[in-house]
Order: structure tokens, then sequence, then C-alpha cells
């Protein structure tokens, strides 16, 4: 049964061979700047970095514009780099080929070796278990399991001594069920941990030889081998060969793409399996060797392939694919394009015309002449269909007329029309005008045949070069010539436009939404113009040229798509203009050789679109077919970092600054940067990683501090302030990936600027008694000059003197809203408030669960009321139990009994309250589930230990506490459940006399280990009233004077 089912899947695959056009690859070898064109490994990081492991060049690390390579110089114990893996924590795990395993945190590259327990220095696949262990393949020396504990490494061993059947192991993977995979020599082998089980030919393997390991999205696995790929079924191994239509047998490389499709890499190129069928791609598609060692898919949907000899290639899909000489298109040179009813499509080149008729699977027949020899190695510079059917060709020579099979030359009073023609137009009255490189005719159809006029009240007339033909929707015809100002034709007139200066050279004339006329010209951009029956005036143009964002002013195509966006082919590229329905500009994207549209350089005119909604380019290398249904699906955000601080316009070394705590994170950005104000100027990078189109990223930013404004968009990564003054800085920023997606939450960072002396209270201070001093001696001065003004100066004093106290008691009276008296009155009195060490702290944290799904749908306004509103109730508990609050945090609450005043009792008193503030909030969201809203829940954390306290602050003092017991506290808050105080061990202890618990055990909190948790059911019954466990009675209040 199952050889029956294994003969019925390979007989439904088809074998096909695509066409060699040339599709969306994208080549990054020794040219751009990677260091071997040698690649065995790809991989992108968390981050959005990719990095690549070369054979003997070392690690490089890409952002989508530049290379970074690590040798041996750097760290690396070796230059050829077999394998990559990043574990859970973001660590870069890196196999070398002879000279052991290498970590590298961002930071520093650690090695390990066979000093360290390997039992072999030749890495070839690393993977990472559930446990966090890290599993590597060697080869030679079987499986090595690497475990830290404790800082200690332990290495076990799996080889052929006892589980293995080979100890060259090739590929390693950890599946969705978290078994892991091992690809040997002999075979595959898999395990839970435990258990071990191997997979032979005999067990329906095609080869014995494991070379690569994959599973996709629907958790299948996937086995290259030696000689097939082999997919793990219910029913077993369902295996693929060259009959089926793989490109070769031994497969080194797969992946699956966004769309589902499954990709093979081998030693003859690349196979593409959409479940029936295999499609080919090879160099000759655009591939940049043959030869695939890795694939693997990043964030945004691209394909990265590793080879032998062409370094790293990028596939970004089917958005543009390219015919050229190659491909069999008679002349890379296509001058013109049409798109015929069938869904053929048709090339006009500098030797003639190339039919493609596309195949059911995606790939193109390519017919070379399809009009007959007798019509080659001419020049097709237009391609437009008759209201009859016929399809007219505008050539070097005159305009060939294909009536079905039959093709004639257009004759004209018994002779052949052979003018270079550039452009036609059936205006549906019967007429057909003819621009060509003597200037325009217009032909009349009549039962004798075609009759023509030629106009000559305008001297443009013959002496130029028409290069395009259009009517508007007031039958005027606009005639576009390539050294003159374009001329409009009008019952039976011509007139010149009285157009701008830059209004000439036309290349191509366009119509958008609303009777907007687009005309592009060599050397001015772009000219708008909106369709009305008056005669048409300078003022009546729009010009849009780099300013606006275009990539050149040299245009030389102009085609709108189906979303009603207008597209210009340039001597550079093509821009996509994307348009508001007021027909205006709201970006200009660029697409280049890196973007995919290799042919660069457009021809003039030579653009259409199909009927599937794909666009057509003409290039100097060849036709290009864009297809916007080929986008990607899956647009991300971009990984964004801020990547580095200056400081004064120079690199700083911040670990060793006295500015900076050190550095943190992966890019060693300065900790609690603190600038004197004579050292306030900032200079931070930062970087939105794509990997496909680097060059459409634009990025924002603010500086909260100084404006809460967004700037304008901008393309450069940095921004320098100067000149800061003292305050608290928030640097937010922001990138767009170029396809309309922002960055969800802004990346940041935060330093203050210090105020220099003269700024600092104390002196201004100085400053004002020593004005207030100087302003009495003069007052004495006065007093002796002038007696009879002593009542009126002492009455001016006494004013004074009265508004400076009621300043003073209002000082007084604000400095006590924020800070303990004992705290406010040693700050007024000494000018500072000292640090207080206090060995009993209850510290109190409380946050309220999924707020941001608790703020959907209400206003701003309604949310700071509710917070308000809980935030008091909080602060009444609070005063009830004689404990001190320190502050809010957005939704978090802080408060701490035993502080300013030291006590004992502070334990009962702090979980009291806590058990207060969720009794009190479940009786207010019993209202708010009546009402229809949204009940706001709490989880309440306590821990008991010590602190230290202080006032933090210049202008604005803030009261604060710090030490251990504050940071445990929150772990209490964040290890707890919803509507529960949640304590730690050490306050439990100091309060189970008095209260109810339920032990917890020891719960793992970050950063701090196994910690022993207990959550407070309720006061003991000897301490409450009538059942009220949450609500103390008399005898336990009365605890509060002690």
């Amino acid at each position: 049964m199952l050889k029956i089912l294994f003969s019925f899947v390979i007989l439904t695959v088809v074998c096909l061979q695509t066409s060699a056009q040339q599709y969306n690859f994208k080549r990054y070898s020794v040219e751009e700047g990677l260091p071997r064109s040698g690649v065995y490994c790809v991989l992108q990081d968390s981050r959005g970095y990719l990095w690549t492991g070369t054979e003997g060049g070392g690690l490089s690390r890409f952002d989508g514009r530049q290379f970074v390579t690590f040798t041996i110089g750097n760290g690396l114990p070796d230059n050829t780099i077999r394998s990559l893996f990043e574990d859970q924590a973001g660590n870069l795990w890196i196999g070398t080929d002879g000279h052991g395993l290498c970590k590298y945190d961002g930071k520093t590259f650690e090695t390990f070796t066979a000093e360290h327990g390997l039992t072999n220095e030749y890495i070839r696949c690393i993977t990472q278990g559930t446990d966090g262990d890290i599993w590597i393949g060697t080869f030679g020396g079987g499986i090595n399991r690497l475990r830290f504990e404790n800082d200690t490494l332990i290495v076990s061993v799996y080889d052929k001594t006892e589980t293995l059947k080979s100890d060259k192991v090739r590929a390693a993977l950890r599946d969705s069920n978290g078994n892991l995979w091992f690809g040997t020599d002999e075979g595959l082998v898999s395990t839970d941990g435990e258990n071990w089980k191997t997979f032979t030919p005999r067990s329906g393997l095609s080869h014995k030889r494991v070379l690569v390991l994959y599973e996709d999205k629907l958790n299948t696995l996937w086995v290259g081998t030696e000689s097939g790929v082999n997919k793990l079924t219910q029913n077993g191994f369902v295996t693929f060969m060259p009959k089926d239509g793989l490109v070769d047998d031994r497969i080194r490389g797969i992946c699956q793409d966004n769309l589902g499709n499954m990709w093979f890499g081998t030693q003859e190129g690349l196979s593409r399996f959409d479940g029936k069928n295999f499609t080919s791609f090879t160099e000759k598609n655009g591939l940049s060797n043959d030869r695939i060692r890795h694939i693997t898919k990043d964030r945004s949907g691209n394909l990265w392939f590793g080879t032998y000899f062409g370094g790293i290639c990028r596939f970004s899909g089917e958005e543009f694919i390219h015919f050229t000489e190659k491909d069999g298109v008679t002349s890379d040179q296509v001058l013109s394009i049409f798109n015929n009813d069938d869904g053929d499509t048709w090339l006009g080149t500098l030797e003639g015309v190339t039919e493609l008729i596309p195949n059911s699977n995606g790939t193109w027949k390519i017919i070379r002449n399809p009009l007959g020899n007798d019509f080659s190695k001419r020049s097709i510079n237009t391609i437009i269909k008759a209201n009859d059917g016929t399809i007219w060709f505008g050539t070097d020579e005159g305009i060939l007329i294909k009536d079905g099979k039959e093709t004639t030359w257009l004759n004209t009073d018994g002779k052949r029309f052979d003018e270079d023609v550039k452009a036609i137009l059936f205006d549906g009255n019967k007429h057909i005008w003819i621009g060509s490189s003597q200037g325009v005719t217009r032909f009349s159809n009549s039962k004798n045949g075609y009759t023509f006029n030629q106009y000559h009240s305008n001297a443009n007339i013959n002496e130029s070069e028409v290069s395009c033909l259009y009517k508007d929707r007031f039958n005027r015809i606009w005639i576009g010539y390539l050294s003159a100002e374009p001329v409009i034709f009008q019952n039976d007139e011509f007139t010149t436009i009285v157009a701008p200066k830059m209004l000439s050279n036309v290349s191509g004339i366009a119509t958008g939404a609303n009777g907007t006329i687009w005309i592009g010209t060599e050397g001015g951009g772009i000219f708008k113009y909106q369709e009305a029956p008056e005669a048409v005036k300078s003022s009546d143009f729009d010009q849009i040229d780099l300013k606006d964002g275009l990539s050149s002013i040299d245009i030389h195509q102009l085609v709108f798509d189906q979303s009603g966006n207008l597209w210009a082919g340039t001597a550079s590229g093509v821009d996509q203009i994307l348009l508001n329905n007021r027909a205006e500009i709201k970006e200009v994207q660029y697409y280049g050789m890196p973007e995919g549209f290799i042919g660069v350089e457009t021809n003039e005119n030579a653009t259409s679109i199909d009927a599937e909604g794909n666009l057509w380019f003409g290039t100097i290398r060849g036709g290009t077919r864009y297809n916007p249904k080929a986008k990607r699906e899956f647009l991300v955000e971009n990984r964004l970092h801020i990547t580095r601080v200056n400081l004064e316009f120079e690199d700083a070394d911040w670990n060793t600054s006295e500015y900076a705590d050190g550095t943190e994170g992966y890019f060693n950005l300065p900790k609690n940067l603190l600038l004197p104000f004579s050292q306030n100027n900032l200079t931070i990078e930062y970087s939105g990683i794509n990997l496909r189109t680097p060059r459409h990223v634009k990025y924002q930013w603010k500086l909260e501090g100084f404006s809460d404004e967004w700037s304008q968009v901008e393309s450069k990564n940095f921004h320098s302030f100067t000149n800061l003054k003292p305050n608290e800085y928030t640097f937010n920023v922001r990138s767009n990936n170029g396809d309309g997606i922002w960055n969800e939450t802004p990346i940041t960072f935060t330093f203050k600027v210090l105020a220099p002396f003269w700024l600092k209270w104390w002196f201004i201070v100085l400053c004002a008694l020593a004005l207030i001093g100087l302003v009495w001696v003069i007052i004495k001065l006065r007093e002796k000059r002038h007696l009879e003004e002593k009542e009126k100066l002492q009455g001016m004093v006494d004013d004074r003197t009265k508004e400076l106290r009621h300043e003073k008691d209002r000082s007084d009276a604000l400095l006590l809203n924020i800070l303990p008296a004992e705290t406010a009155n040693e700050l007024k009195e000494t000018g500072y408030a000292s640090v207080r060490y206090y060995d009993r702290v209850s510290v109190l944290f409380t946050d309220f669960v999924g707020f941001t799904n608790i703020t959907e749908g209400i206003s701003h306004e309604q949310l700071v009321q509710s917070l308000d509103e809980h935030f008091r109730m909080f602060d009444e508990v609070m005063d009830k139990y004689r404990i001190e609050k320190i502050k809010t945090i957005g939704d978090a609450y802080m408060a701490a009994g035993g502080i300013p005043t030291k006590n004992d009792t502070n334990p009962l008193f702090v979980v009291a309250a806590g058990l207060e503030m969720v009794h009190r909030l479940a009786k207010i969201n019993l209202q708010k589930e009546h009402d229809g809203e949204k009940p706001w829940k709490l989880r309440a954390g306590i821990h008991t230990g010590s602190v230290v306290s202080g006032v933090v602050g210049k202008n604005k003092f803030a009261f604060d506490i710090w030490g251990d017991a504050v940071n445990t506290a929150a772990r209490m808050e964040s290890s707890g459940d919803v509507m529960k105080v949640n304590i730690s061990g050490s306050t439990y202890h100091l309060i189970k006399d008095y209260f109810d618990c339920t032990p917890r055990g020891k719960i793992k909190a970050k950063n701090k280990g196994e910690i022993e948790m207990y959550f407070v059911d309720g006061l003991k019954p000897e301490f409450c009233d009538n059942g009220e466990t949450s609500v103390p009675n008399a005898r336990f209040m009365s605890l509060i004077s002690k």
C-alpha cells in the first residue's frame, strides 16, 4: 500500500523546465563588500542583520547597505565558517572548520575547543534544545551537548560507541515539538533527549548521507540527502528525484517561501516545488552561481542563497522578470511593447519583433520574429492595435500591418509609406495620425485606400522628430516633439502651446484620473495639466522634478498602474509616483538595480500595462515585466536600532567616560548618560534594517524635553543636537520600510544635560540676596538724602516682604505635598536632603493587568480621569495605614511602609493596605461590569527588606527609594496573579501570625533566581469582624500606634 501511495505522489508531479527569462536575483559578492565569494551558511538574527559565513574570509554582517567583516583579527578562531545559529538569548554561535565553536554576544568572541571538552573541532551544525542546551554536530566526533551550570560548561557526548552509526554529523534541527533531529553519514537520527531513533534507506530514506534538514509551516520534516529530497509523512518518506523535476539530486539547502513553495538548493541550481510542479532556476535565470550551499528566508520573505563561487544571492519574488537576448529576444534594445488580448506580449526591438507567450506554470515561450524573417532586422518603434483588430508596427522603414497571419507594408498612392515612424494614433474619426522623424502625417481611410495630408502651418511639423501622440477628451490632438515645444491640433489648425520654459523635448504623454494629463520631458521632469476646454496657458502646468522626489528629470516613459499611481521610466531606473485622489504626490519610490530593475536605462515610450495589471518597460538591457501582485505578502516593519552616540561630533569611549556608567545593550550605548553643560553637543546614529530596499527607508525623530513634535520624514540615519539646555531628554526615532509601514513602537534613548553652577538654585539665591542687599544699600543712601520719602519706601519694602512671605508659604505647602515632612524640613533648613538607610521597609508595587486592552476605545481624557480616580483611592488607603506613597509610573503604583519614620509594624499595615486596595477595586469593578465598562484589575506584590531613601532632582524634587528590596517587590508584582497580593518569604515570616496565606513554593523571578512566595488570603479571624477578611478590626488597627 505504501509503495502504491509513493507511486501516486510521484506520478502527480509534473516535470517542467522554466524558460531562461531573468528573475529578480540580486548578487552580493566581493565587489559589494563580501570578503569571499565562497559561502557556507547564511542567517538573519533577531535584530535584522544578515550574517554570512564564508570560506576563508571570516564572518560578515550585512544591514542592507554595507558589510562589516569579522576575522581572526577581531577574535574569531578561524576564518572559515561552516555553521551559524542564534540562541534564545540572542547570542550568535559560530561553527568553524577545525578550530572549534565560538559564541558572539555583540561585544566579544568566546571560543570552545577540545580543551573545554569538545570531541571534535570541525563544527558542521548547531541547534538548541528546549532546555537551553546547545547541541552541535561535528565532523568526526559525533554530537556534543553543551550545558552551562553556574558558569561551568558540562559537555555530554553522543557518538557511534553508543548512540550513532556515524560520527560525521552534517545537519541539526529542533522541530516544533521539541524533538531534535540530526543528519549523519549513516542516516537520519531523532531524539527527545533520552530516546534515540535512526532512519536509513531501509526506512525509506533515499540515501544514508543526510546533508540538510528543514521543517515547513505545516510542521512537516524535509530531509535533503546526497541523492534526493525526502518528505516525512505519517506513512513514511516521500522521495523526489531528478526524474520528478529536481534539477539535481544532491540537496544542500531547503527553505519554504511565504507563498508555501519549497525551495531546494543543489549542485546544479535551484528547484522550486509548489506541491505539484517543479520549476528550476540556474545562472541563466540570473542566479549568481548554480552550486548552492545554503538557503534561508529573512523576515520580509526574501530568500537568500549561499553559493560556492557567487557569494550570496537574494531572491525577492517575481515582481520583476526580465527578457533579454540570452533568453531569445531579438535585441536587448526594446523600443516598444504591446499586450495582446490573448495574453501574449510583443516586444519591438532594434532587430525586429519578439512574441512572449505565458505558460501555465509561470514560464514563457519565446518566439523570435513571429512576423517572419522578411520583416526582421528592422527597428520596431511603436506597436498599436487598430479598431478593426489589425496590429500596426511603426518601424524605421514605414508601417507593417498584421491582419491575422498576413503581414504587409502600408502603401499610400501606390507606394510604400517609408518614413521612420515613432508614434501612431487612431483618433476615432477615421483618421490615423503618424508621427515620424520627419514630422506628423494624418491619414484618412477611404474606399480607395489610405490618403494622407501633410501639414505645413507650423514650422515644427516637418522639422522635428515626433515622439508621441495623444487625443484628449475635447478631441484635441497633442503632438510631442523631442526637440521642440508640444503642439495641439484643433479645428484643422496647429497651435504651439504657450508652455513653461522647461516644457520641451517631450518624451511621452499619459492621462490619469479626473482628466489630468502628465507630460514627460527629457531634462525638465514631468508636467501636470488639468484638462479644460479653454486655451492652454503656461500657468496651467505644474512642474514635478527632483525637489518632489524624482530620481531623475530625464523622463523616457509614463504609464499608470491599476491603483492610479504613475510610473516614470528614466535614464537611471523607474520611479513609482504615489498619488492621492486629487492627483497630488504622496511619495516617490525609486526602483533601480538594487531593487530588481536591472534594465536601469529605459527607452522612449516603450511601456504598457496588460490586462492582468502587470507593467512592462522597455530598456537598453531587454524588456522587464513588473507584477504588483507578486509583491511580498508579508511586509514587516524594519528592525530599528540606535547604533551609536557621539559626543562633540567625535567617537566617545563610553566605557571609560566620566559622563556614563559604562555601556549597555548590544550596541554598547552609554548607560545613565549625564552631560555637563559644556559638553552638550550630541550626535545619535540609528539604523532601520531593510535587506531588500534599504534606499527606501525613511526616518522620523523627536526629542522629548525639547519638542513633542515629530520631525519631517528624512532619509539620513543620524541627527546632531547642539547647545542643549539643561534638562532630561528622551530621543525617539521610528522608521518606514519603504512600503508605508512604520515602526509601531519608537526606539528611545534617554540622557541628561546638567545645569552649570550659574543656573543652580543656590547661585540664583545668592544673586537674589546680593541684589536685595544692593537695593537695601541704595535705600539707606536715599534715606539720608531724602528723609521725606522714608515712609513711602518703607511701605514698598513691607509690601514686597509680604509677597515674598506669601510665595514662601506656597512653596512650603507645595514641598510638603511631594515630600515627607521630615525630608521637606531638612531640605528647607540645609538646602539638601540627606540619604537615609532603613533596615526594615515593606515595599508595595501594583500594576493594572491588560492596561493596553483597558484603554482601547476610550479617550485620553477618560483615561487620565480613570487613572486619577483609582490612584486617589489608593492614596486614601495609604493615608489610612500611614504608608508613604513613593511614585506612580504610567499605570504602576509604588508605596513603602516604615519610612520616613522607622517602625517594626510596617509589614502588617502594608499587607493590610494591599488587601484593602484589592477589596475596594473589586467593589468598583462590580459597578463597572454592571455599567458595561471594562473592569480594572491589578496585581500587587510586597517585599520587606532594607532600602536607601533620598531626594533627586533640582527644579522638580522627587523623593525615592532604592535597593534590592525595591527590585524584589517589583518581581513579586510581576510574578503574582490578578487581584491577588503576592508576598515574599521575608514578608510572610513577619506577618504570618496576623494573616492567612497560601504558600506558592519557590518561583523563578527575572534576574532573581527562585524566590519563596505566598498569596495573602486575608486577615485571621481575631483581627477582622463578621468574616470580612480584607477589613481589619479595631484590635488590628491599634497596632498602628505601637
